[in-house]
């Protein structure tokens, strides 16, 4: 046993240090560094319990290479230096074309090719252990070989670790309240090539504002109108509820569809900021600066207070807004906080694990990690008076099993904006409006759709669903890639209750809409005084007129850049001869 312990303590180091450092720790902070900005927590909320996972996996594969029998020695040996090494590899250079997590569906298709050759090198490189495992007791000269590279990649990584040591104090964007660069769309930070942040100062006790859960199921005894905005709610969703039950949108009465329907943009920063206030971003500045802008210098928003409206949005933050002080003066939901409290620290270090293990995985696997943006926010909350609201279906859907209530206190009328995550990816609720962790999109809608119609049938009951002006749509369509051009029609479904309307059965209309007739949509069924003029409301635009509309689909580059891609569509958008790029405007980072 002293010989076995005498020969083997170098591998078991090694060996033992290359797991738990290269997977359990320096991985975790190097995607933790390199994408601070789109995170609320600190490192230190994390770093505890990941040395802790670190140390634990020290300790077993150590152990495991010192104690093993010798005669699979060479064997085990050979796996874990493979798995060492090829996920080094794997992370620092085989992650070609990969910017977002594969749980979710708008990434760039993976080439099959590509995966084949991955999967390929992962299995070339296993045999090459084994034959190397075989030979090894007869021939030093590969245990040597082996260790100096485990003792490089070591070393490499402890050098990238002390290099980034400086980067952990900088303050994230939740401590700061100030915008920097993040990653990629609708993802939790797992492109670790963005590392192109600005530099924040740090503030000893900043104050911080967001929009909170306060009021979620209140509804005002006068006029009412209420937009619930189903995530990525693509036309394709509605083909495939009518496909599941041709009367599944019955419960709807008094509504016109929309099928031939079309959002502005592509993603939900800023489609959904653009939806409420009516005002585009044309990405000249940084998207705090739009914000700001936006909600503070709406007609639409100024005239719903000025008709003596309450404003309640529901919606994340990050994409729709940085800080709600932004929102000062618009929105009624609103609290501060003097910061962010991890409630989970083990739980968020395992989801820093997960990403970690999808960076080091080979392409075949990765989609076997279930995260998403929305994952964090199930470790933590907003140091506040009322909760933070989140793009949680399931959390909404349980607060709003408990019935609505007539409130008087937000005043005689109200506009409401529920944000539901519905049609996008990775899928958290049941067709019950429950939580699930292997739900799918029909399920997620029909759940979604389920607390709608709980909703409309509460509002009938109070007698308010006749004044009340309503509307169910998406943020915009499905990209189906973000990486390239659209070779298909991208339309957004549409529904729509203008008030005088109750128990008519739902009809269809083939009126070829748009965002741009949202807005007026709303200030002509609320009956909204206004002086200003806002257009061509859904049913303001007759059935066989062609309309010129436009789509602009935030193309991806290779480099992690964007342009806007305008599409002009003149005629039924359901035909994609109809449309047409017009223009291009490289925009640089996205999320500015």
């Amino acid at each position: 046993m002293v010989k076995q312990l005498r020969d083997r303590w170098l591998a078991a180091l090694l060996c033992g240090f290359g797991v738990a450092f290269t997977f359990f720790f320096f991985g975790p902070m190097d995607l933790y560094v390199g994408n601070r900005t789109e995170f609320l927590f600190a490192f230190s909320d994390f770093a505890g319990f990941l040395a802790l996972y670190a140390l634990g996996a020290f300790l077993f594969f150590g152990a495991l290479i010192l104690f093993v029998p010798e005669k699979i020695y060479p064997y085990v040996f050979g796996v874990v230096f493979w798995l060492i090494v090829m996920g080094y590899v794997q992370g620092t250079f085989l992650n070609i074309g990969i910017g977002s997590l594969l749980s979710d569906d708008v990434g760039s298709p993976l080439n099959p090719a590509f995966v084949v050759l991955d999967t390929a090198l992962w299995i070339i490189a296993l045999a090459g252990c084994m034959i190397g495992a075989f030979f090894m007791k007869k021939h030093d000269m590969i245990k040597t070989a082996a260790l100096v590279i485990l003792f490089i990649i070591c070393g490499m990584q402890l050098v990238g670790c002390v290099s980034e040591l400086p980067d952990l104090g900088k303050a994230t964007e939740a401590e700061t309240g100030t915008d920097t660069e993040a990653g990629t769309d609708e993802t939790a930070g797992t492109d670790a090539a963005s590392e192109t942040e600005t530099e924040a100062e740090t503030s000893a006790e900043p104050e911080m504002l967001y929009l909170t859960t306060a009021g979620l199921t209140d509804v005002a005894p006068g006029k009412n109108i209420i937009i619930f905005l189903i995530d990525r709610f693509d036309v394709s969703y509605y083909y495939d509820l009518l496909d599941f039950d041709p009367d599944f949108f019955a419960p709807l009465t008094g509504f016109t569809c929309f099928p031939d329907n079309v959002s502005l943009f592509s993603r939900t920063y800023p489609a959904v900021t653009g939806m409420i206030t009516g005002i585009p971003n044309d990405f000249s500045g940084k998207a705090a600066d739009y914000f700001d802008y936006a909600y503070q210098n709406s007609p639409f928003l100024h005239d719903l207070k000025d008709n003596g409206y309450s404003i309640r949005l529901y919606t994340d933050d990050y994409y729709c807004y940085r800080d709600a002080s932004s929102l000062l003066g618009v929105a009624d939901n609103i609290t501060g906080t003097t910061g962010y409290v991890v409630s989970d620290r083990a739980g968020l270090a395992g989801q820093m694990l997960g990403l970690s293990a999808y960076r080091y995985l080979p392409v075949v696997m990765k989609s076997m990690i279930k995260l998403s943006s929305g994952s964090f926010s199930e470790s933590g909350t907003y140091t506040g008076d009322e909760p933070a609201f989140d793009v949680s279906d399931y959390r909404t859907c349980a607060a709003m099993r408990e019935g609505l209530n007539v409130n008087t206190s937000y005043g005689e009328n109200a506009y409401v904006f529920i944000h539901l995550n519905g049609c996008h990816a990775p899928y958290y609720l049941d067709e019950n409006g429950r939580f699930t962790s292997n739900g799918n999109s029909l399920d997620a809608s029909r759940g979604c759709f389920g607390m709608i119609y709980d909703y409309i049938k509460e509002l009938k009951d109070f007698g308010l669903y006749e004044d009340a002006t309503i509307v169910i749509t998406g943020d915009h369509p499905t990209p189906i890639d973000d990486y390239v051009e659209p070779s298909e029609p991208r339309l957004t479904a549409l529904f729509v209750k203008p008030a005088g309307r109750s128990e008519e059965p739902l009809r269809t209309s083939s009126a070829q809409v748009c965002e741009a007739n949202l807005i007026p949509t709303l200030v002509r069924s609320a009956g909204l005084r206004t002086s200003h003029s806002y257009g061509p409301g859904y049913f303001d635009v007759p059935e066989g007129q062609v309309t010129e509309r436009h789509h602009l689909f935030e193309l991806t580059y290779d480099d992690g850049s964007s342009a806007l891609v305008d599409y002009t569509i003149k005629g039924k958008g359901s035909d994609f001869d109809n449309w047409r790029i017009t223009g291009r405007t490289d925009i640089g980072w996205l999320y500015k």
